[in-house]
């Protein structure tokens, strides 16, 4: 089965969480058509390592920001840059996230909770503010993510999914507040994503991560191409009429 081809040849998508998983995917691919990516992540080494490699490619163009997606600041230099090395921003997806504590409400640290929500949350907060202002002359699309704790309660996972939830929350309404801009906020929702993250997630047991697929229609969890198609439809012409809603990509739980 082919996979559908998006062009974004010269315009600029801004990722946080760019680093690894499903954000440095979505960096490739868009670099790959031709665009140009403005990365954001805390590790600068393997931050480096994917602007580099992109670079390198000579299929698009890539610039690090290296900084903490709970911090304003990091979103004002990302913008600056954008502006001075690509000019206006097109698109953003807004990816960072963490795997948070593994534990009942009754047993979650306040400083456990508070960096899920920090990251989590109050990143994307910040994300689409910077995001939002920045499109407002031109127009643009931004995808969020959630996962499908936006939308259930689970055992143990009580700080993600409050997280989870405040995001859907915000792209619903950036979405509404945002559409008169022609700026469109969605969402992508899957859940269990073979990731370095669900596995940390399982305790470092990759096999138990894998094992979650047996219990979808599809018998198997979604890999980070899976979402990163998603993310595209959703940052394409092909949705132009959709805002603010979400995709989910459960595999048929």
């Amino acid at each position: 089965m082919g996979t559908v081809q998006y062009k974004f040849a010269d315009e600029t998508l801004m990722v946080t969480g760019a680093s690894s998983g499903i954000g440095q995917l979505v960096c490739e691919q868009f670099a790959a058509s031709g665009g140009n990516v403005v990365c954001i992540g805390r590790n600068r080494e393997r931050l480096d390592k994917v602007v580099s490699a992109i670079n390198e490619s000579g299929a698009g163009s890539a610039v690090a920001v290296v900084g903490d997606v709970s911090q304003g600041s990091t979103f004002d230099e990302a913008i600056e840059i954008t502006r001075t090395t690509f000019g206006a921003l097109n698109y953003a997806f807004n990816c960072a996230g963490t795997e948070g504590p593994l534990s009942q409400i009754s047993d979650t640290s306040d400083s456990e909770f508070a960096e899920m929500i920090n990251t989590k949350l109050t990143g994307c907060f910040l994300g689409l503010r910077a995001q939002t202002t920045a499109m407002r002359e031109t127009g643009g699309v931004i995808v969020n993510m959630v996962g499908s704790f936006g939308h259930v309660g689970y055992p143990y996972m009580g700080a993600y999914c409050a997280a989870a939830h405040g995001v859907l929350g915000l792209t619903r309404t950036a979405a509404l507040e945002e559409g008169k801009h022609n700026i469109r906020v969605n969402a992508v929702c899957p859940g269990a994503v073979e990731t370095d993250l669900l596995t940390r997630m399982m305790g470092g047991d990759k096999d138990a991560g894998l094992a979650i697929g047996g219990s979808t229609a599809l018998g198997r969890i979604a890999t980070p191409a899976d979402v990163a198609g998603a993310v595209f439809y959703l940052l394409s012409d092909s949705a132009q009429y959709i805002t603010g809603t979400y995709i989910m990509l459960d595999g048929g739980v």
